[in-house]
């Protein structure tokens, strides 16, 4: 009933009728504020994408949760969780796609935990949860279950993706007193799991801390290093047999350290693959790659070149389309390049691998492509005559096992990889070839082409370019050593290589 209708009917005073409708008024202004403290509050305290407490929210009850721990003598783990490579959902399929992930990801987590637990997102893709544990046998189950529930594939606007991530652990009170530092070693111990290969889960261990200081002063290094172009390919003979005849390269990562010296691939690649800095070092490597073919091509027209592309390389489209770039610019040198994939890459995403491929040969025809490492994945040989493979490399672990008590079977293996290849039209390369026993072996098995510390570890490309079309000298059925190509400044022997080399 409105203020007309009351003084119509019960004639009040003006006044009060004017007062009535200022207390209403005041009123009505009281539950607007209130209402807009909630929202000022909810907003300074949650994420608005996924409604789940921020990095302050998590702050204000992480320090209750930790008084309350102490009081009643409790342990409490903080759980950090990182979904892996989230940059290439975004890249690949737009932001509207990752932004569903990310609610997907916070409802399935709020979903497996109990009404006490802390549930929030730091930023990004990374999430937190806090819950009282009654001993480690508990926390194993709960990080069991974490591991089931996010792993199973989002299906969203028709397409399917499958999550993948890397979860650090840190436990009041044995690893910290005070939330800062309890987080802070979560985040360390997620490090560590990203390091050792991704979608997995590290406890916190103190030796983890000065790891980490290293590491990210190593990232410091590796940002100034791609900068000052210190990683660059060195390059690995590949040998046609029986000619023993040098016949093209493989480009192999090394960092010319200004301190340290020559660094390895297993010395920095993980570093660069969590750190983002691969999509600068293929670039870089493709680039490097790119003079040398150039160069070598006019002392021999056959010369061919093969550039590894990392597995993540191969999903994100931001960096295919650079790639498609750079080898438009140069399609003329296509046909003495050839892009190495290896096998467990190439089946993470085998529709997506295949459309990058594709990208990469009309940007360049006559771009040939080679599965490294096959023989150790699954799945893979319905796949290499829809993706037009040229090449397949016998993964070193079969090659190494022609010298050992395993020889029967890696003989029959590779016997059928030669096979195969031969019935497909492709080319077939045995990798890690160590002794001249290996070497005989293959040659007796009709592969047509090795590579290994056997013949030479990776080179600088000056050094490289002068053993094109050069034969090394032959070797009989007992020798024991096949004399090295390398120079006498490069020379080393096959177990010293091994130490220092990755293998190829």
């Amino acid at each position: 009933m409105g203020f007309d209708s009351v003084r119509c009917q019960r004639h009040w005073p003006t006044e009060i009728l004017l007062g009535l409708k200022l207390v209403g008024q005041m009123f009505a202004n009281a539950f607007q504020a209130r209402d807009m403290a909630e929202r000022l509050t909810k907003m300074a305290f949650h994420d608005p994408l996924t409604g789940l407490g921020n990095r302050r929210h998590l702050a204000e009850r992480l320090g209750s949760a930790m008084d309350r721990s102490r009081r009643e003598a409790t342990q409490l783990a903080v759980i950090l969780v990182d979904l892996d490579d989230f940059k290439l959902v975004n890249d690949s399929y737009g932001h509207a796609v990752g932004d569903e992930i990310l609610r997907a990801t916070a409802h399935r987590l709020t979903q497996m935990t109990r009404a006490g637990d802390i549930v929030a997102r730091l930023g990004g893709d990374e999430f937190v949860i806090a819950v009282e544990i009654d001993g480690l046998a508990s926390l194993s189950t709960l990080i069991e279950r974490l591991f089931e529930v996010m792993l199973e594939p989002v299906e969203l606007r028709g397409l399917t993706y499958a999550l993948r991530l890397s979860v650090g652990i840190a436990v009041h009170p044995s690893d910290a007193d005070d939330a800062e530092t309890l987080l802070r070693r979560a985040d360390t111990a997620m490090y560590a799991a990203k390091v050792e290969g991704k979608n997995r889960y590290a406890f916190f261990e103190p030796e983890m801390t000065r790891a980490s200081r290293e590491s990210l002063h190593l990232r410091h290094e590796l940002r100034m290093a791609l900068k000052r172009d210190e990683i660059r390919p060195h390059y690995q003979p590949r040998i046609a047999l029986p000619s023993m005849r040098v016949v093209g390269f493989e480009a192999l990562a090394r960092w010319h350290h200004p301190e340290r010296g020559l660094l390895m691939p297993g010395q920095f690649l993980a570093l660069a693959q969590s750190s983002g800095a691969m999509e600068a070092i293929d670039l870089g490597g493709l680039a490097h790659a790119l003079v040398c073919v150039r160069e070598w091509r006019r002392t021999d027209p056959n010369c061919r070149v093969s550039v590894n592309l990392d597995a993540e390389s191969l999903q994100d489209d931001a960096l295919i389309g650079r790639l498609e770039e750079m080898l438009r610019a140069a399609a003329d040198l296509a046909e003495g390049l050839e892009i190495e994939i290896t096998e467990s890459s190439l089946m993470r995403d085998i529709e997506h691998a295949s459309r990058s491929l594709t990208r990469l040969r009309q940007a360049a025809p006559g771009l040939q492509i080679a599965i490294d490492d096959f023989g150790i994945g699954h799945s893979s040989l319905a796949y290499l005559g829809r993706l037009s493979v040229n090449t397949l490399k016998i993964d070193r672990s079969f090659t190494s096992d022609l010298a050992g008590p395993m020889r029967a079977s890696a003989r029959a293996i590779i016997q059928s990889i030669i096979g195969l290849g031969r019935s497909l039209g492709l080319h077939v390369v045995a990798e890690g070839v160590e002794t001249a026993e290996q070497a005989s072996e293959l040659c007796e098995l009709g592969c047509q082409e090795a590579q290994g510390f056997l013949f030479s570890a990776a080179v600088p490309g000056q050094t490289a370019g002068q053993w094109l079309g050069r034969e090394l000298p032959a070797y009989g059925a007992n020798a024991t050593a096949v004399p090295s190509a390398t120079p006498p400044d490069q020379v080393r022997s096959s177990t010293s290589s091994s130490t220092n080399l990755l293998p190829k």
